[in-house]
């Protein structure tokens, strides 16, 4: 969803994907960030992939501390040169590019621009309203992730302004902000992006090894790209057995995942409030995910 604010103001020519991020946001451009640009974040090449999580976790209601914080760090790496799935900091760098260039924070702009537009009513980057019906509190169902649990329940952290990681949403309103996508930026007899411009963001934007991940993966411009079971068979697959480069989508925590497939038009939910191991969790979205390529199959 960050990546889609990022890339109206591209389509608006506001920025450009090779623009320094220094160029919008002149504190951040020292200690080896000088040559750092937008394309670098949305590519995991920031070299900042984990840097002052549990910082940025105690400080989450308090955006001004942690963006000024970020500008102070120097990468673990030349950016660029490697790839590191950012955990936090990614939504962090592009929601303060978008801010700094709208003069609006990063959940407002998405509210005016996709959101309200389109009608999701229960989709935020914050939550506010702790009475909804539609509020699901986490649970873990193993022990290294109780605590996540624990610090994702606090109404301070599901209140905060967390690009990468707070997210409140149902599936079928992450159905339709992926079919408008899949749309070609176009739903409901609205135009939300160009064509060129949706293709650009799920096309492939890297493929190689994952510092953070350990693994070969598939980058777009804020996607995982499908075909995991093609760069290691012996890995479990999220998206499954039919996904390809054509299929792009998302991970969340441990308990979720979107995706949507160009070939078949396909466009899979899988919103649950209960961690598992990270291994239980693979396998229970490869299960899914395979068994909706059966149905494919079949059709």
């Amino acid at each position: 969803y960050t990546s889609a604010c990022i890339f109206k103001l591209i389509e608006e020519n506001a920025i450009n994907l090779d623009d320094r991020v220094g160029e919008y946001w002149p504190e951040f451009s020292c200690r080896g960030k000088e040559e750092m640009t937008i394309k670098q974040v949305l590519l995991h090449q920031s070299g900042l992939p984990k840097n002052r999580l549990v910082f940025q976790i105690f400080n989450a209601t308090n955006w001004g501390k942690i963006v000024d914080d970020i500008a102070r760090q120097k990468p673990d790496f030349i950016p660029g040169s490697k790839t590191a799935y950012q955990l936090l900091n990614y939504g962090f760098i592009l929601g303060e590019i978008i801010q700094r260039v709208t003069g609006s924070p990063v959940d407002e702009y998405l509210r005016d621009q996709y959101l309200g537009p389109l009608g999701l009513t229960h989709t935020s980057m914050r939550r506010v309203d702790f009475e909804d019906e539609l509020f699901a509190p986490l649970s873990s169902g193993t022990l290294d992730h109780q605590v996540v649990a624990w610090i994702f329940n606090s109404r301070r952290i599901r209140g905060s302004l967390i690009p990468a990681a707070s997210l409140h949403s149902t599936a079928r309103e992450m159905a339709i902000f992926y079919q408008m996508l899949l749309n070609n930026g176009e739903y409901a007899g609205k135009r939300f992006l160009e064509p060129e411009t949706v293709n650009l963001m799920t096309s492939l934007g890297y493929e190689g090894f994952d510092q953070s991940l350990g693994r070969r993966t598939r980058w777009g411009y804020g996607f995982f790209l499908g075909g995991d079971h093609i760069l290691h068979p012996e890995y479990m697959d999220g998206m499954g057995r039919g996904s390809s480069i054509e299929t792009f989508g998302h991970y969340g925590q441990r308990n979720s995942m979107v995706w949507a497939d160009k070939k078949t038009g396909l466009v899979v939910v899988f919103l649950c409030n209960r961690f598992l191991s990270s291994n239980e969790n693979k396998f229970r979205l490869q299960q899914i995910s395979n068994a909706i390529w059966d149905q494919v199959d079949n059709c």
